[in-house]
């Protein structure tokens, strides 16, 4: 970052935890001083957007439904990180905006586009437009962080590799506590969703991502 955009971040943020820490001296809620500390985690990561990504990868398999209300579940830790790797899909694009990339685009990006730009025009056209704004957002965020960032990333080898190794070292790991967990059972097949619980909702689940590794 720039010197004048590096304090006018400094400037901002010691302004929010100002506030942070008058709110907290004055409700004597621990969360006001925890808000400014994640904020700042999360603008060192998205600074990082590689570290951000390996992060991912590593709690991919480790992630638990966690469901707030009856209409609201949500997969902790991916999903935030999701949202985090979208926001520097977002940031290397603008970053790189001068760059150009040459060659042609690959069939399966270029499926990838129509079926976004299919969603966007159902999406403006719906009866229901607010319901159709959500399934267009969920696309879109999990498109910038499976699919444009890695893009983004993976020019350079040594991230892609690391990334396939996180994940698959993590995946064992989930797997090893799996068979663990299904041996306290005798592998009977009436109990595995109990065994791949709380990481997966059901064997389904946990045999495709194996498949994905293998």
């Amino acid at each position: 970052m720039s010197v004048n955009v590096n304090r006018i971040f400094i400037f901002f943020f010691s302004l929010l935890l100002l506030i942070a820490a008058g709110c907290y001296a004055y409700w004597q809620e621990i969360v006001f001083l925890i808000i400014p500390v994640a904020l700042l985690l999360c603008v060192w990561l998205v600074q990082y957007p590689e570290r951000l990504f390996y992060l991912l990868m590593f709690f991919i398999p480790w992630s638990v439904e966690c469901q707030f209300t009856p209409v609201l579940a949500v997969d902790l830790p991916d999903e935030p990180l999701m949202l985090l790797c979208s926001v520097a899909a977002l940031v290397l694009i603008i970053y790189r905006r001068n760059e150009r990339f040459h060659g042609p685009l690959h069939p399966l990006i270029l499926i990838v586009v129509l079926q976004v730009g299919w969603i966007f025009l159902t999406t403006v056209t719906s009866t229901d437009i607010g319901l159709s704004l959500k399934y267009f957002a969920a696309k879109t965020w999990y498109l910038l962080a499976f699919l444009v960032l890695p893009l983004l990333l993976f020019t350079d080898r040594k991230v892609f590799i690391t990334s396939a190794l996180i994940l698959l070292l993590s995946t064992t790991a989930v797997m090893i506590v799996t068979l663990i967990r299904h041996l306290q059972y005798n592998f009977s097949f009436q109990s595995v969703n109990e065994a791949v619980e709380p990481f997966f909702r059901n064997h389904v689940n946990y045999s495709a991502l194996l498949v994905f590794m293998v």
